[in-house]
């Protein structure tokens, strides 16, 4: 009868060790989704990790006292009984019968904790930590609540010892983007996301850290419209160069009045014979280069205008970016084509100027640009201009780390094609 009394007791313990092991490994997204579905369990479940110093001490209360129960029982009665059977039935070991009582019973109450009272149960608690917080939850408050006094006492002893040793709060996230980029990478080995998802999330967090200048269109390729132009050069230009919105000027790029919706323009020149530009301007957004794409999306959501003219630190227009743009970073080009990369028999490679300097640098080993130039470019066409240091000419060639650069097409002042080949 002792000994199924000292299982029970252990048993006990296991119960109390089975919430802390489900709330610690219990994850608050899966729990606040539940919770936002109306589950009380999950609700109260999401109140005791907001509070771990009172359920951490109510747990403790109960593993305490039923250990020491426990303990005090088995010492005092099993312990007592076998040392009795041995004096009877051994009378060779009876000067060591106590001793060998208190062994026997100690050995088997720390293996009995140990399986029944520790391990199994928190081995249960990580196969479904989130649907044992939720079961348990509520027999847990309220024993915190009959516990309070005590629970209090201990609270405060421990930040108490906690605040002696030195150790402040921390104030990391409870989620990290490495933890969830890692969470993403779990799930698609399982089969519950796609790669391209990884991706997407990925491009997510990089709004953030993507400064808006990386993702323009460079100012050599804008379209634009003078305020003066006649119907004639209108219509040309939507018709070679088809966007949804474009900068209005008067007379330089640098002299921005407005902007005008594609729709606008094309819905004047089929009805009206006479077309006022000035009339469909609206005010145009100026974002500084240096600002990050997330806040640049931030500021289209705000306005409603999802195109903004980027300006450089001397106040001119660097290029401009537009809704479109910023999805690409997250989803991947949607409408442009690559830059065209070709490898020649004799192992050189004619590449296209906008081809980024991230994508070089994977082309070409050994292929660097200075730390001091990060960031004040991001093509090819930046690098050639960076070091010949005016606007290029076809013929244009320089050696650059063991890599000869030739200009091989310009498109008016734009670099079109480069030439790169490794020289020994």
């Amino acid at each position: 009868m002792e000994l199924v009394i000292l299982t029970v007791l252990i048993i006990f313990n296991g119960i109390f060790s089975l919430p802390e092991a489900a709330l610690l490994s219990s994850r608050r997204a899966r729990l606040q989704n539940l919770a936002d579905e109306g589950d009380v369990g999950a609700k109260a479940a999401l109140k005791l990790m907001d509070d771990p110093n009172r359920f951490l001490s109510t747990v403790q209360i109960g593993i305490t006292l039923i250990g020491t129960i426990a303990g005090v029982f088995g010492g005092s009665t099993l312990a007592e009984d076998i040392a009795e059977n041995i004096r009877r039935d051994l009378p060779a070991l009876a000067e060591y019968a106590e001793a060998i009582g208190v062994a026997l019973i100690v050995g088997l109450t720390t293996y009995l904790s140990l399986v029944i009272g520790e391990l199994a149960p928190k081995r249960l608690a990580l196969q479904s930590p989130e649907r044992i917080a939720i079961i348990m939850a509520a027999p847990m408050s309220l024993l915190s609540t009959l516990a309070t006094p005590l629970v209090a006492i201990l609270g405060v002893s421990t930040t108490l010892v906690i605040r002696l040793l030195g150790v402040k709060p921390s104030d990391n996230p409870e989620v990290t983007e490495t933890e969830v980029l890692s969470m993403i990478e779990q799930g698609i080995d399982i089969g519950i996301f796609a790669s391209n998802e990884q991706a997407m999330v990925q491009g997510v967090f990089d709004l953030d850290a993507t400064l808006v200048r990386e993702i323009i269109t460079p100012r050599p390729d804008i379209v634009w419209f003078d305020v003066m132009d006649s119907r004639e050069e209108i219509s040309r230009k939507i018709a070679e160069h088809t966007f949804s919105t474009y900068p209005v000027c008067r007379e330089d790029i640098d002299d921005v009045i407005g902007i005008v919706r594609a729709k606008d323009l094309l819905l004047h020149l089929l009805t009206d014979n006479r077309l006022d530009l000035q009339s469909m301007i609206q005010k145009p957004l100026f974002i500084p280069e240096t600002v990050r794409v997330s806040d640049v999306l931030r500021r289209f959501k705000e306005s409603g205008i999802h195109m903004a003219l980027i300006l450089g630190e001397y106040g001119g227009v660097e290029g401009l970016v537009t809704l479109n743009d910023i999805v690409e970073e997250v989803v991947g080009d949607v409408d442009r084509e690559d830059p065209q990369i070709t490898k020649r028999e004799d192992g050189s490679w004619l590449i296209d100027g906008y081809t980024s300097i991230n994508r070089l640098e994977e082309l070409l080993p050994d292929f660097d640009i200075p730390e001091d130039e990060y960031g004040d470019y991001q093509s090819l066409a930046g690098f050639i201009l960076k070091r010949l240091g005016r606007i290029p000419e076809p013929a244009d060639h320089f050696t650059w780390h063991d890599y000869y650069f030739e200009v091989v097409d310009m498109d008016n002042v734009r670099v079109d094609k480069v030439l790169v080949k490794h020289v020994i």
